[in-house]
Order: structure tokens, then C-alpha cells, then sequence
């Protein structure tokens, strides 16, 4: 069994592996034997979003303004691969989903007022982010 540990910005990886998360629920699980327990860090870190606008502006403005970004580091390599859980905010579900070109459409509509929630949002496009809709028949 792993023990968990809160995954700071600097943590000290054990020899006997362990789950490491974050308050904003980044996931590392480190297996049993992966690490010889000596110098073996794990760094991580978010990037605020002044600096993803700056460091990555190839990013659509949904992408780059609402989500997140963590940067992790270790200074010596492990024996084995650790996994790696990231969650993805609705705004980065959003920006992978849709091209820029649907995204701009689909603002330019809601500026104008053309555009209402039933023509905006298809029950596909809500089942794909994990909302079930109900209707009253």
C-alpha cells in the first residue's frame, strides 16, 4: 500500500515509492523501488497566468488564461516510470475540443445575440465533458 503524501514544491522521494498529491489535484504515483531513496527529489510547480500568456501564446485565450500548468522536475532519473495524473479544467476540455475558427464562430454569434443556449450547446457537445442532461417531458 502507498502512503500519501501532500506534493509540495519540493518533495523527498522514499525508497518505498508513494502517492504524492497536490491540493489542486495533481496525482504522482512513485511504484516501490523506483528510487534508490538517497538525493532523489520531486519538483513541482504551477505557472500563474501572466507568464502562460507570456510563455505560451500559441495557446488559445481559454487554454492559456483559465487552466493550468505544472512543471515537474527530478534532478536524477528513476529506475522506473512514474505515473502522472494532471486534471484538465472545463476550460482546457473546452480549448482541445474545439477548433479556433468553431471557438470564434460561436463568440461572434453570442456578440450579436443570434445565437441562443438550445443553438450554442448540442446534448453531444455537453456528454462530452461528463454532463448528463435531464429534460421534463
Amino acid at each position: 500500500m502507498h502512503r500519501t503524501n501532500p506534493l509540495k514544491s519540493e518533495v523527498a522521494v522514499r525508497k518505498t515509492g508513494g502517492l504524492f498529491l497536490s491540493p489542486n489535484g495533481v496525482k504522482v504515483e512513485i511504484p516501490p523501488g523506483a528510487s534508490t531513496g538517497r538525493r532523489e527529489r520531486l519538483l513541482c510547480s504551477t505557472v500563474s497566468s501572466t507568464a502562460r500568456g507570456a510563455l505560451a501564446p500559441w495557446l488559445g485565450p481559454n487554454l492559456r488564461m483559465a487552466s493550468d500548468i505544472q512543471l515537474f522536475y527530478a534532478p536524477t532519473s528513476f529506475k522506473q516510470p512514474l505515473a502522472v495524473f494532471i486534471p484538465f479544467s472545463f476550460a482546457a476540455t473546452r480549448e482541445l475540443s474545439y477548433t479556433q475558427s468553431e471557438d470564434a464562430n460561436t463568440q461572434e454569434r453570442s456578440k450579436s445575440g443570434h445565437a441562443s443556449m438550445s443553438e450554442d450547446t448540442t446534448e453531444g457537445d455537453l456528454s462530452e465533458f461528463g454532463c448528463e442532461l435531464s429534460r421534463n417531458v
